[in-house]
């Protein structure tokens, strides 16, 4: 049974971090969603990432507060700057290219105020992306499908729309750059690990601006989410049975892998080319239910031109798992173990404690 406290006299204070990077194009639109799902300008913080398109003059001209870096960070220190830049008592992140749907300031309040076990909470995409092209609905459109199947009772955490206490994040040391792209995983895989309850929040939605093609997908994928996702699952106990670790998801990893090597097979012998259309069959009903889902929210030929864009993602998930298993899981059979295994993230940072020491000062 969840753990409830009564309404305080005075609410929550809240504080939005929002980095950006070149997201003069974007920038508008979220700033704009962030004012309409009840945001106050002066609980607001734009961290300008090293822009050079003139993101940080478009905030300003908000009469937001705007914190600028003159070369880029990254988003993991954008937004650890970011907190430690603030006072508010819960934390929410939304990037720059996100547009909060709702009134989302109450609904997070809603959460943090009557759950007291409740430490971070993040929501989804929504499932009317923007049609700039099928490799982005396709790509937005899988984000949701994912978070949406999700366990409510998470954990990881997300940064694209999420919420956690300050003190918290301030405690952990906030977000490891050494994990970067998937710095809000490692965070939230700490959170839980310290006893925190992180919350998905199903009707927490925002709409994703972000333009995707195929080859910044497939070097996302790659480099971004499936090398780093496998350091974790292989040497962190990372998740297992949730969003990109299921069955399901599995299965359609083994399937590409044999379409891969049937399609090599068919050189020399022909007839492997019948294991590959079985391998193509067991793809598409392992993901008849998201296929189903593009179909009816794009049409029969977007569905057909996302199921290549779904077999390009398992391809990579499959490749950086390959690239993991030979670099890093082997050589540590040896004791030769790599930096990414001994930096252990549920380890208290030297950061953090830093960060704890400033605050029992202040």
């Amino acid at each position: 049974m969840r753990a409830l406290r009564a309404l305080s006299d005075h609410p929550l204070s809240v504080s939005v971090i929002v980095p950006a990077h070149q997201a003069a194009g974007e920038i508008d639109a979220c700033l704009n969603g962030l004012f309409h799902a009840g945001f106050a300008r002066d609980e607001i913080l734009v961290v300008d990432d090293g822009s050079s398109d003139g993101t940080g003059e478009i905030a300003r001209n908000y009469g937001l507060r705007v914190l600028r870096h003159e070369r880029a960070l990254g988003p993991a220190e954008a937004r650890n700057v970011g907190v430690e830049a603030v006072q508010g008592e819960l934390i929410v992140f939304v990037d720059a290219d996100v547009v909060l749907g709702g009134a989302a300031r109450s609904r997070i309040l809603d959460h943090f105020s009557h759950e007291a076990d409740l430490k971070g909470l993040f929501g989804s995409y929504d499932d009317q992306p923007p049609r700039v092209g099928t490799a982005s609905f396709y790509r937005n459109m899988l984000h949701h499908f994912v978070h949406q199947r999700s366990d409510e009772n998470a954990s990881t955490f997300w940064t694209g729309i999420g919420a956690v206490r300050r003190d918290d994040f301030l405690r952990l040391g906030g977000f490891d750059k050494a994990w970067e792209n998937i710095e809000d995983v490692a965070f939230g895989m700490r959170l839980r690990a310290a006893g925190g309850r992180i919350l998905l929040d199903k009707g927490l939605l925002g709409k994703h601006l972000k333009v995707w093609t195929i080859r910044s997908m497939f070097r996302t994928d790659l480099v971004g989410r499936a090398i780093p996702w496998s350091r974790l699952l292989l040497f962190h106990g990372g998740p297992r049975n949730d969003l990109n670790f299921t069955a399901a998801h599995r299965i359609s990893l083994l399937m590409v892998a044999l379409m891969g090597m049937s399609l090599f097979s068919m050189l020399f012998q022909p007839a492997f080319g019948v294991v590959f259309v079985m391998a193509l069959v067991g793809f598409v009903w392992a993901n008849r239910t998201f296929l189903a889902l593009l179909n009816d929210r794009g049409g029969v030929g977007v569905a057909i031109i996302s199921c290549g864009c779904h077999v390009l993602h398992y391809l990579a998930g499959g490749l950086g798992l390959l690239w993991v298993l030979i670099a890093d899981w082997a050589p540590g059979l040896w004791g030769r173990a790599t930096k990414d295994q001994k930096r252990m993230p549920d380890a208290a940072s030297d950061r953090g404690q830093a960060l704890e020491e400033q605050r029992r000062d202040r």
